[in-house]
Protein backbone atom coordinates (compact mmCIF):
# COMPACT_ATOMS: atom_id res chain seq x y z
CA UNK A 1 0.00 0.00 0.00
CA UNK A 2 1.29 3.26 -1.17
CA UNK A 3 0.55 6.78 0.10
CA UNK A 4 1.65 9.41 -2.49
CA UNK A 5 1.82 13.40 -2.61
CA UNK A 6 2.30 15.57 -5.59
CA UNK A 7 3.34 18.35 -6.29
CA UNK A 8 2.90 22.18 -7.48
CA UNK A 9 4.33 20.47 -10.84
CA UNK A 10 2.67 18.37 -13.57
CA UNK A 11 2.88 14.82 -11.95
CA UNK A 12 2.84 11.43 -13.78
CA UNK A 13 2.67 8.71 -10.89
CA UNK A 14 1.77 5.11 -10.82
CA UNK A 15 0.58 3.01 -8.59
CA UNK A 16 1.28 -0.73 -7.38
CA UNK A 17 -0.92 -3.63 -6.74
CA UNK A 18 -2.00 -2.81 -3.83
CA UNK A 19 -4.57 -0.43 -2.23
CA UNK A 20 -3.10 3.59 -3.28
CA UNK A 21 -3.98 6.81 -1.85
CA UNK A 22 -2.50 9.21 -4.50
CA UNK A 23 -2.59 12.47 -4.18
CA UNK A 24 -2.10 15.08 -7.23
CA UNK A 25 -2.42 18.44 -5.73
CA UNK A 26 -1.59 21.12 -7.97
CA UNK A 27 -0.24 20.75 -11.63
CA UNK A 28 -1.73 19.07 -14.56
CA UNK A 29 -0.93 15.16 -13.73
CA UNK A 30 -1.53 11.92 -15.03
CA UNK A 31 -2.18 9.27 -12.55
CA UNK A 32 -2.83 5.38 -12.76
CA UNK A 33 -3.98 3.64 -9.72
CA UNK A 34 -2.61 0.14 -12.08
CA UNK A 35 -3.96 -2.37 -9.10
CA UNK A 36 -6.14 -2.41 -5.74
CA UNK A 37 -9.05 -0.52 -4.77
CA UNK A 38 -7.39 3.07 -5.17
CA UNK A 39 -8.03 6.76 -4.09
CA UNK A 40 -7.18 8.92 -6.76
CA UNK A 41 -7.71 12.50 -5.62
CA UNK A 42 -6.17 15.21 -8.88
CA UNK A 43 -6.34 18.27 -6.75
CA UNK A 44 -6.95 21.24 -8.66
CA UNK A 45 -5.92 21.80 -12.31
CA UNK A 46 -6.49 19.56 -15.29
CA UNK A 47 -5.76 15.96 -14.03
CA UNK A 48 -5.81 12.64 -15.67
CA UNK A 49 -6.84 9.75 -13.48
CA UNK A 50 -7.07 5.85 -14.14
CA UNK A 51 -8.00 3.75 -11.48
CA UNK A 52 -6.50 0.49 -13.61
CA UNK A 53 -7.74 -2.69 -11.74
CA UNK A 54 -9.74 -2.86 -8.74
CA UNK A 55 -12.68 -1.10 -7.01
CA UNK A 56 -11.27 2.29 -7.26
CA UNK A 57 -12.59 6.07 -6.18
CA UNK A 58 -11.45 8.97 -8.99
CA UNK A 59 -11.93 12.57 -7.79
CA UNK A 60 -11.40 14.86 -10.37
CA UNK A 61 -11.52 18.26 -8.04
CA UNK A 62 -11.31 21.89 -9.37
CA UNK A 63 -10.52 22.09 -13.44
CA UNK A 64 -11.28 20.01 -16.33
CA UNK A 65 -10.45 16.70 -15.71
CA UNK A 66 -10.24 13.10 -17.59
CA UNK A 67 -11.40 10.05 -15.75
CA UNK A 68 -11.17 7.01 -17.11
CA UNK A 69 -13.62 4.30 -16.00
CA UNK A 70 -11.07 0.70 -15.88
CA UNK A 71 -11.84 -2.55 -14.34
CA UNK A 72 -13.83 -3.41 -11.11
CA UNK A 73 -16.26 -1.27 -9.66
CA UNK A 74 -15.30 2.46 -9.90
CA UNK A 75 -16.72 5.67 -8.47
CA UNK A 76 -15.64 8.83 -10.79
CA UNK A 77 -16.63 12.36 -9.34
CA UNK A 78 -15.15 15.17 -12.05
CA UNK A 79 -15.94 17.97 -9.26
CA UNK A 80 -15.79 21.63 -10.63
CA UNK A 81 -14.83 22.28 -14.33
CA UNK A 82 -16.32 20.82 -17.19
CA UNK A 83 -14.80 16.99 -16.74
CA UNK A 84 -14.69 14.25 -19.74
CA UNK A 85 -15.67 10.59 -18.59
CA UNK A 86 -14.29 8.15 -20.43
CA UNK A 87 -16.46 4.69 -20.70
CA UNK A 88 -16.07 1.46 -23.23
CA UNK A 89 -16.47 -1.80 -24.10
CA UNK A 90 -13.69 -3.18 -21.94
CA UNK A 91 -14.98 -1.96 -18.34
CA UNK A 92 -18.55 -2.87 -18.67
CA UNK A 93 -20.42 -5.55 -16.71
CA UNK A 94 -23.73 -7.83 -16.80
CA UNK A 95 -24.84 -6.38 -13.27
CA UNK A 96 -25.81 -2.52 -11.90
CA UNK A 97 -24.33 -3.67 -8.48
CA UNK A 98 -20.68 -4.46 -10.21
CA UNK A 99 -20.84 -0.92 -12.85
CA UNK A 100 -18.97 1.74 -12.71
CA UNK A 101 -20.70 4.88 -11.15
CA UNK A 102 -20.43 8.39 -12.45
CA UNK A 103 -21.59 10.85 -9.15
CA UNK A 104 -21.89 14.22 -10.54
CA UNK A 105 -22.27 13.93 -14.22
CA UNK A 106 -23.49 17.83 -15.12
CA UNK A 107 -25.45 17.95 -18.88
CA UNK A 108 -24.32 20.86 -20.33
CA UNK A 109 -20.84 20.77 -18.41
CA UNK A 110 -19.88 17.31 -18.68
CA UNK A 111 -19.20 14.93 -21.78
CA UNK A 112 -19.05 11.14 -21.78
CA UNK A 113 -16.38 9.63 -24.11
CA UNK A 114 -17.15 6.50 -25.89
CA UNK A 115 -13.97 4.43 -26.67
CA UNK A 116 -13.71 1.03 -28.25
CA UNK A 117 -15.19 2.40 -31.61
CA UNK A 118 -18.69 2.75 -29.83
CA UNK A 119 -21.08 5.58 -30.99
CA UNK A 120 -23.98 6.90 -29.14
CA UNK A 121 -26.10 5.10 -31.54
CA UNK A 122 -25.00 2.00 -30.03
CA UNK A 123 -25.98 2.71 -26.49
CA UNK A 124 -29.25 1.96 -25.02
CA UNK A 125 -30.00 5.39 -22.28
CA UNK A 126 -32.35 4.32 -20.05
CA UNK A 127 -34.68 5.35 -16.42
CA UNK A 128 -33.16 2.94 -13.81
CA UNK A 129 -35.72 0.93 -11.80
CA UNK A 130 -35.79 0.01 -7.53
CA UNK A 131 -32.81 1.41 -5.73
CA UNK A 132 -31.72 3.32 -8.91
CA UNK A 133 -34.75 4.59 -10.14
CA UNK A 134 -33.30 8.27 -9.63
CA UNK A 135 -30.28 6.89 -11.93
CA UNK A 136 -29.49 6.88 -15.47
CA UNK A 137 -27.97 3.46 -17.04
CA UNK A 138 -26.11 3.30 -19.86
CA UNK A 139 -25.99 -0.12 -21.81
CA UNK A 140 -24.31 -1.46 -24.92
CA UNK A 141 -27.12 -2.32 -27.31
CA UNK A 142 -25.04 -5.47 -29.04
CA UNK A 143 -24.34 -7.21 -25.50
CA UNK A 144 -26.62 -5.32 -22.47
CA UNK A 145 -23.68 -5.08 -20.90
CA UNK A 146 -23.87 -2.17 -18.72
CA UNK A 147 -21.37 1.08 -19.46
CA UNK A 148 -22.01 2.96 -16.62
CA UNK A 149 -24.66 4.81 -14.40
CA UNK A 150 -24.55 8.20 -14.04
CA UNK A 151 -26.21 8.85 -10.34
CA UNK A 152 -28.96 11.36 -9.82
CA UNK A 153 -29.83 12.08 -13.09
CA UNK A 154 -32.67 11.68 -15.20
CA UNK A 155 -32.56 9.85 -18.79
CA UNK A 156 -34.78 12.19 -20.23
CA UNK A 157 -31.93 15.05 -19.68
CA UNK A 158 -29.17 12.70 -21.91
CA UNK A 159 -29.10 12.93 -25.52
CA UNK A 160 -25.91 12.53 -28.17
CA UNK A 161 -24.44 15.96 -26.90
CA UNK A 162 -23.29 14.55 -23.80
CA UNK A 163 -21.28 12.02 -25.90
CA UNK A 164 -17.95 12.16 -27.86
CA UNK A 165 -16.47 9.50 -30.03
CA UNK A 166 -13.21 9.64 -31.82
CA UNK A 167 -12.67 6.65 -33.92
CA UNK A 168 -10.39 8.36 -36.22
CA UNK A 169 -7.96 9.54 -33.63
CA UNK A 170 -4.86 7.79 -33.16
CA UNK A 171 -3.28 7.57 -30.15
CA UNK A 172 0.44 9.17 -30.03
CA UNK A 173 3.22 7.50 -29.09
CA UNK A 174 6.83 7.90 -27.83
CA UNK A 175 9.53 5.63 -27.76
CA UNK A 176 11.95 4.33 -25.15
CA UNK A 177 15.27 2.10 -26.15
CA UNK A 178 16.17 -0.42 -23.14
CA UNK A 179 19.02 -1.90 -24.91
CA UNK A 180 20.70 -1.86 -28.77
CA UNK A 181 23.52 -3.43 -30.05
CA UNK A 182 26.07 -0.79 -29.92
CA UNK A 183 26.97 -2.10 -26.09
CA UNK A 184 27.46 -5.45 -25.08
CA UNK A 185 24.98 -7.35 -26.77
CA UNK A 186 26.05 -8.83 -30.29
CA UNK A 187 22.40 -9.85 -31.23
CA UNK A 188 18.64 -10.18 -29.59
CA UNK A 189 18.68 -13.88 -30.90
CA UNK A 190 16.01 -15.51 -33.46
CA UNK A 191 13.15 -15.22 -31.10
CA UNK A 192 14.10 -11.93 -28.35
CA UNK A 193 10.77 -12.51 -27.15
CA UNK A 194 11.01 -8.69 -25.29
CA UNK A 195 8.12 -9.07 -22.12
CA UNK A 196 6.64 -6.16 -20.04
CA UNK A 197 5.55 -6.11 -16.83
CA UNK A 198 3.42 -3.20 -14.90
CA UNK A 199 6.45 -1.04 -13.54
CA UNK A 200 7.50 -0.53 -17.35
CA UNK A 201 10.46 -2.65 -17.32
CA UNK A 202 11.34 -4.86 -19.82
CA UNK A 203 12.94 -8.72 -20.01
CA UNK A 204 14.56 -9.82 -23.01
CA UNK A 205 16.98 -12.70 -24.41
CA UNK A 206 20.62 -11.58 -25.72
CA UNK A 207 23.93 -13.00 -27.36
CA UNK A 208 26.56 -11.36 -25.97
CA UNK A 209 29.86 -9.93 -27.83
CA UNK A 210 32.05 -11.96 -25.16
CA UNK A 211 30.10 -14.74 -26.12
CA UNK A 212 27.67 -17.05 -24.75
CA UNK A 213 23.60 -15.27 -24.24
CA UNK A 214 21.52 -15.10 -21.74
CA UNK A 215 17.95 -13.24 -20.27
CA UNK A 216 18.22 -9.38 -19.00
CA UNK A 217 15.74 -6.50 -17.68
CA UNK A 218 16.30 -3.17 -17.86
CA UNK A 219 14.12 0.12 -18.22
CA UNK A 220 16.28 2.29 -20.52
CA UNK A 221 18.77 3.16 -17.52
CA UNK A 222 19.86 -0.15 -16.38
CA UNK A 223 20.20 -3.39 -17.30
CA UNK A 224 20.24 -6.45 -14.76
CA UNK A 225 21.26 -10.16 -15.79
CA UNK A 226 18.89 -12.34 -14.77
CA UNK A 227 20.65 -15.52 -16.03
CA UNK A 228 23.47 -16.46 -18.74
CA UNK A 229 26.09 -18.63 -19.79
CA UNK A 230 28.98 -17.11 -16.98
CA UNK A 231 27.54 -18.87 -14.25
CA UNK A 232 25.67 -22.84 -13.89
CA UNK A 233 24.10 -22.68 -16.96
CA UNK A 234 25.70 -23.51 -20.56
CA UNK A 235 22.72 -22.35 -23.02
CA UNK A 236 19.83 -20.12 -21.93
CA UNK A 237 16.66 -20.82 -24.04
CA UNK A 238 14.25 -17.31 -25.32
CA UNK A 239 10.90 -18.81 -24.48
CA UNK A 240 10.83 -17.28 -20.93
CA UNK A 241 7.95 -15.33 -19.07
CA UNK A 242 8.22 -12.03 -16.59
CA UNK A 243 5.85 -11.23 -13.98
CA UNK A 244 5.24 -7.65 -12.10
CA UNK A 245 7.04 -8.62 -9.25
CA UNK A 246 10.28 -8.57 -11.30
CA UNK A 247 11.10 -12.38 -11.57
CA UNK A 248 12.01 -14.33 -14.78
CA UNK A 249 10.61 -17.42 -15.61
CA UNK A 250 13.51 -19.39 -18.02
CA UNK A 251 14.47 -22.71 -19.32
CA UNK A 252 18.25 -23.00 -19.49
CA UNK A 253 20.61 -26.11 -20.15
CA UNK A 254 23.21 -26.59 -17.07
CA UNK A 255 26.49 -27.59 -16.82
CA UNK A 256 26.49 -30.53 -15.17
CA UNK A 257 24.22 -31.34 -18.05
CA UNK A 258 20.27 -31.84 -18.79
CA UNK A 259 17.86 -28.86 -18.49
CA UNK A 260 15.76 -27.17 -15.97
CA UNK A 261 12.73 -24.89 -15.61
CA UNK A 262 13.73 -22.02 -13.67
CA UNK A 263 13.21 -18.52 -11.41
CA UNK A 264 15.38 -15.64 -11.02
CA UNK A 265 15.33 -12.26 -10.08
CA UNK A 266 18.96 -10.98 -10.64
CA UNK A 267 19.93 -12.04 -7.18
CA UNK A 268 19.20 -15.40 -6.66
CA UNK A 269 18.11 -18.44 -8.59
CA UNK A 270 15.86 -21.43 -8.03
CA UNK A 271 14.87 -24.55 -9.90
CA UNK A 272 11.18 -25.48 -10.28
CA UNK A 273 11.77 -28.77 -12.36
CA UNK A 274 14.47 -29.99 -14.21
CA UNK A 275 15.24 -33.72 -16.32
CA UNK A 276 17.03 -35.18 -13.73
CA UNK A 277 13.74 -36.90 -12.58
CA UNK A 278 10.70 -38.17 -14.95
CA UNK A 279 11.29 -35.53 -17.48
CA UNK A 280 13.33 -35.52 -20.36
CA UNK A 281 12.71 -32.05 -20.84
CA UNK A 282 11.24 -29.27 -19.96
CA UNK A 283 10.33 -25.89 -21.67
CA UNK A 284 8.60 -22.95 -22.32
CA UNK A 285 7.55 -21.49 -18.67
CA UNK A 286 4.92 -18.97 -18.05
CA UNK A 287 4.87 -17.34 -14.33
CA UNK A 288 1.89 -15.17 -12.54
CA UNK A 289 2.23 -12.58 -9.92
CA UNK A 290 1.91 -15.27 -7.38
CA UNK A 291 5.25 -17.14 -8.57
CA UNK A 292 3.83 -19.83 -9.97
CA UNK A 293 5.24 -21.49 -12.86
CA UNK A 294 3.48 -23.40 -15.90
CA UNK A 295 5.29 -25.25 -18.17
CA UNK A 296 5.76 -28.03 -20.59
CA UNK A 297 7.56 -31.46 -19.92
CA UNK A 298 8.23 -34.36 -22.45
CA UNK A 299 8.18 -37.37 -20.13
CA UNK A 300 10.46 -40.21 -19.96
CA UNK A 301 8.04 -43.10 -20.22
CA UNK A 302 6.27 -40.97 -23.19
CA UNK A 303 4.13 -38.39 -24.19
CA UNK A 304 4.24 -35.05 -22.52
CA UNK A 305 2.80 -32.89 -20.22
CA UNK A 306 1.46 -29.27 -19.01
CA UNK A 307 2.52 -28.75 -15.03
CA UNK A 308 2.68 -26.19 -12.53
CA UNK A 309 4.54 -25.18 -9.86
CA UNK A 310 6.25 -22.62 -7.61
CA UNK A 311 9.72 -24.53 -6.09
CA UNK A 312 7.73 -27.65 -4.49
CA UNK A 313 5.54 -30.26 -5.61
CA UNK A 314 4.40 -29.87 -9.36
CA UNK A 315 0.67 -30.15 -10.20
CA UNK A 316 0.00 -32.10 -13.59
CA UNK A 317 -2.47 -29.90 -15.69
CA UNK A 318 -3.20 -31.87 -18.44
CA UNK A 319 -1.14 -34.81 -20.22
CA UNK A 320 -0.73 -37.81 -22.28
CA UNK A 321 1.27 -40.87 -23.51
CA UNK A 322 0.67 -40.60 -26.89
CA UNK A 323 3.87 -39.75 -28.80
CA UNK A 324 1.11 -37.86 -31.72
CA UNK A 325 -0.54 -35.54 -29.37
CA UNK A 326 1.60 -31.96 -28.94
CA UNK A 327 0.85 -29.11 -26.64
CA UNK A 328 1.48 -25.76 -27.23
CA UNK A 329 3.07 -23.05 -24.85
CA UNK A 330 0.88 -22.61 -22.00
CA UNK A 331 0.01 -18.68 -20.59
CA UNK A 332 -1.23 -18.19 -16.54
CA UNK A 333 -2.97 -15.62 -14.76
CA UNK A 334 -2.81 -14.31 -11.44
CA UNK A 335 -6.17 -16.74 -10.65
CA UNK A 336 -4.22 -19.87 -11.61
CA UNK A 337 -6.30 -20.44 -14.79
CA UNK A 338 -4.01 -21.79 -17.70
CA UNK A 339 -4.21 -21.63 -21.30
CA UNK A 340 -3.24 -23.85 -23.38
CA UNK A 341 -2.95 -25.64 -27.38
CA UNK A 342 -3.65 -29.48 -28.06
CA UNK A 343 -2.70 -30.76 -31.35
CA UNK A 344 -4.20 -33.94 -32.08
CA UNK A 345 -2.83 -35.19 -35.79
CA UNK A 346 -4.64 -38.63 -35.47
CA UNK A 347 -8.16 -37.05 -35.79
CA UNK A 348 -7.42 -33.38 -36.85
CA UNK A 349 -8.39 -32.28 -33.70
CA UNK A 350 -6.90 -28.38 -32.94
CA UNK A 351 -7.85 -26.84 -29.85
CA UNK A 352 -7.03 -23.84 -27.08
CA UNK A 353 -8.33 -24.77 -23.69
CA UNK A 354 -8.15 -23.76 -20.29
CA UNK A 355 -7.44 -25.88 -16.83
CA UNK A 356 -9.15 -23.82 -13.75
CA UNK A 357 -9.19 -26.01 -10.36
CA UNK A 358 -9.23 -28.92 -11.69
CA UNK A 359 -11.53 -28.10 -14.35
CA UNK A 360 -10.50 -28.27 -18.21
CA UNK A 361 -12.57 -26.37 -20.76
CA UNK A 362 -12.31 -25.90 -24.42
CA UNK A 363 -11.92 -22.42 -25.48
CA UNK A 364 -12.12 -22.78 -29.09
CA UNK A 365 -11.31 -25.31 -31.29
CA UNK A 366 -11.55 -26.29 -35.15
CA UNK A 367 -14.91 -27.39 -35.34
CA UNK A 368 -16.32 -23.99 -35.79
CA UNK A 369 -15.55 -20.77 -37.94
CA UNK A 370 -11.73 -21.76 -37.41
CA UNK A 371 -9.38 -23.95 -39.03
CA UNK A 372 -6.08 -23.72 -37.32
CA UNK A 373 -4.23 -21.39 -34.66
CA UNK A 374 -1.11 -21.44 -36.49
CA UNK A 375 2.34 -23.09 -35.31
CA UNK A 376 2.02 -24.98 -32.67
CA UNK A 377 5.59 -24.12 -31.20
CA UNK A 378 5.46 -20.22 -32.35
CA UNK A 379 1.77 -19.11 -32.38
CA UNK A 380 0.76 -18.91 -28.48
CA UNK A 381 -2.58 -18.04 -27.18
CA UNK A 382 -2.64 -14.75 -24.24
CA UNK A 383 -4.89 -14.77 -20.89
CA UNK A 384 -5.40 -11.96 -18.65
CA UNK A 385 -6.83 -12.20 -15.17
CA UNK A 386 -10.69 -12.14 -16.16
CA UNK A 387 -10.36 -15.02 -18.13
CA UNK A 388 -10.19 -13.33 -21.45
CA UNK A 389 -7.90 -15.42 -24.41
CA UNK A 390 -6.68 -13.24 -27.21
CA UNK A 391 -5.75 -15.99 -30.05
CA UNK A 392 -4.74 -16.27 -33.58
CA UNK A 393 -6.78 -18.13 -35.99
CA UNK A 394 -7.17 -19.39 -39.68
CA UNK A 395 -10.63 -19.26 -41.16
CA UNK A 396 -12.73 -21.96 -42.77
CA UNK A 397 -13.66 -19.70 -45.63
CA UNK A 398 -10.32 -18.58 -45.70
CA UNK A 399 -7.94 -15.73 -44.61
CA UNK A 400 -7.46 -14.66 -40.69
CA UNK A 401 -8.03 -12.99 -37.88
CA UNK A 402 -7.28 -11.81 -34.45
CA UNK A 403 -10.26 -12.96 -31.64
CA UNK A 404 -10.44 -13.00 -28.34
CA UNK A 405 -13.25 -15.05 -25.80
CA UNK A 406 -14.77 -14.67 -22.76
CA UNK A 407 -18.02 -15.88 -21.18
CA UNK A 408 -18.58 -17.83 -24.24
CA UNK A 409 -18.79 -14.87 -26.65
CA UNK A 410 -16.17 -14.33 -29.67
CA UNK A 411 -14.86 -11.09 -30.32
CA UNK A 412 -13.12 -10.21 -33.44
CA UNK A 413 -10.24 -7.81 -33.00
CA UNK A 414 -9.46 -7.61 -36.50
CA UNK A 415 -9.13 -10.01 -39.46
CA UNK A 416 -8.38 -10.04 -43.44
CA UNK A 417 -12.03 -9.13 -44.56
CA UNK A 418 -10.53 -5.29 -43.72
CA UNK A 419 -7.18 -3.54 -44.40
CA UNK A 420 -4.90 -6.65 -43.09
CA UNK A 421 -3.49 -9.05 -45.05
CA UNK A 422 -1.92 -11.35 -42.46
CA UNK A 423 -1.14 -11.60 -38.81
CA UNK A 424 1.39 -13.13 -36.53
CA UNK A 425 -0.30 -15.48 -33.84
CA UNK A 426 0.84 -14.17 -30.90
CA UNK A 427 -1.00 -11.64 -29.71
CA UNK A 428 -1.08 -9.99 -26.04
CA UNK A 429 -4.16 -8.73 -23.99
CA UNK A 430 -3.94 -7.20 -20.88
CA UNK A 431 -5.80 -6.79 -18.05
CA UNK A 432 -8.06 -4.07 -19.35
CA UNK A 433 -8.94 -6.15 -22.42
CA UNK A 434 -6.74 -4.40 -24.63
CA UNK A 435 -4.93 -6.04 -27.29
CA UNK A 436 -1.97 -5.90 -29.18
CA UNK A 437 -0.62 -7.89 -32.29
CA UNK A 438 1.71 -8.10 -35.35
CA UNK A 439 0.39 -7.56 -38.66
CA UNK A 440 0.85 -6.81 -42.44
CA UNK A 441 -1.90 -4.57 -44.17
CA UNK A 442 -2.72 -5.11 -47.63
CA UNK A 443 -1.20 -2.02 -48.71
CA UNK A 444 2.38 -2.68 -47.67
CA UNK A 445 2.07 -6.72 -47.96
CA UNK A 446 5.51 -6.79 -47.58
CA UNK A 447 5.60 -4.63 -44.41
CA UNK A 448 4.32 -5.04 -40.90
CA UNK A 449 3.16 -3.13 -37.83
CA UNK A 450 2.18 -2.86 -34.25
CA UNK A 451 -1.47 -2.43 -33.83
CA UNK A 452 -4.32 -2.66 -31.04
CA UNK A 453 -7.07 -2.71 -33.43
CA UNK A 454 -8.97 -2.62 -36.87
CA UNK A 455 -7.73 0.90 -37.60
CA UNK A 456 -4.54 0.97 -39.31
CA UNK A 457 -4.54 4.34 -38.41
CA UNK A 458 -5.95 4.99 -35.32
CA UNK A 459 -4.51 1.40 -33.99
CA UNK A 460 -1.10 2.09 -35.57
CA UNK A 461 1.86 1.46 -32.70
CA UNK A 462 4.84 1.54 -34.95
CA UNK A 463 5.56 0.11 -38.46
CA UNK A 464 8.31 -1.09 -41.29
CA UNK A 465 9.39 2.13 -43.04
CA UNK A 466 8.95 4.52 -39.84
CA UNK A 467 11.26 6.95 -38.11
CA UNK A 468 12.74 5.82 -34.68
CA UNK A 469 15.91 6.85 -33.17
CA UNK A 470 17.58 8.48 -36.39
CA UNK A 471 16.83 5.79 -38.44
CA UNK A 472 14.33 3.69 -40.30
CA UNK A 473 12.43 0.55 -38.84
CA UNK A 474 13.13 -2.39 -41.42
CA UNK A 475 11.88 -5.38 -39.34
CA UNK A 476 9.89 -5.96 -35.93
CA UNK A 477 8.88 -8.48 -33.65
CA UNK A 478 6.44 -8.57 -30.77
CA UNK A 479 5.33 -11.36 -28.97
CA UNK A 480 2.22 -12.41 -25.86
CA UNK A 481 3.71 -10.48 -22.85
CA UNK A 482 4.77 -7.13 -24.73
CA UNK A 483 1.42 -5.43 -23.57
CA UNK A 484 1.19 -4.04 -19.94
CA UNK A 485 -1.68 -2.90 -18.16
CA UNK A 486 -0.41 0.95 -18.21
CA UNK A 487 -0.36 0.49 -22.14
CA UNK A 488 3.09 0.17 -22.81
CA UNK A 489 4.41 -1.68 -25.23
CA UNK A 490 7.52 -3.80 -25.87
CA UNK A 491 9.53 -5.04 -29.05
CA UNK A 492 11.92 -5.86 -31.34
CA UNK A 493 13.34 -3.67 -34.17
CA UNK A 494 16.12 -4.28 -36.50
CA UNK A 495 16.72 -0.12 -38.11
CA UNK A 496 18.29 0.77 -41.64
CA UNK A 497 21.54 2.11 -39.82
CA UNK A 498 22.14 -1.93 -39.23
CA UNK A 499 20.97 -1.66 -35.58
CA UNK A 500 18.81 -4.20 -33.57
CA UNK A 501 17.43 -3.25 -30.06
CA UNK A 502 14.57 -3.62 -27.98
CA UNK A 503 11.98 -0.86 -27.83
CA UNK A 504 8.95 0.05 -25.55
CA UNK A 505 6.13 2.43 -27.21
CA UNK A 506 4.60 5.03 -24.17
CA UNK A 507 1.45 6.42 -24.81
CA UNK A 508 1.39 10.10 -25.01
CA UNK A 509 -1.56 11.33 -23.08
Amino acid sequence: MSLINGTVQNDAFVGTYDADTIFGSDGNDSINGLGGNDLLDGGNDQDKLQGGDGNDTLLGRDGNDRLYASKGQDNLTGGEGDDVFVIGTNTSTSTLASADLITDFATGNDLIELTKGLTFEDLNVSQGTEASASDTIITDKATSQVLAVLQGVNSSTIDNSDFISVPGKAVSYGFTKIADTSGPFKSFTNYPRPAINNTGTVAFAAELDARGNGIFIGNGKATTTIADTNGPFSFVYSDFSFNNQGTVAFAANVDAGGIGIFVGNGEATSTIADSSGSFSSVFSPSINDEGTVAFQALLDTSGESVFTGNGGALTPIVGTSDNFVRFSSSDINAEGTVVYRTLQPSNGTDSLSTYSNGVITTVVDNSGPFSSFGDLYLDNPSLNDAGTVAFGASLDGGGSGIFTKNDGVITTIADTTGPFARFNFNPSINNSGDVAFLASLDADIRGEGIFTGSDPIADKVIATGDSLFGSTVTNLEFFGEGLNDVGQIAFYASLANGTTAIFVANQVM
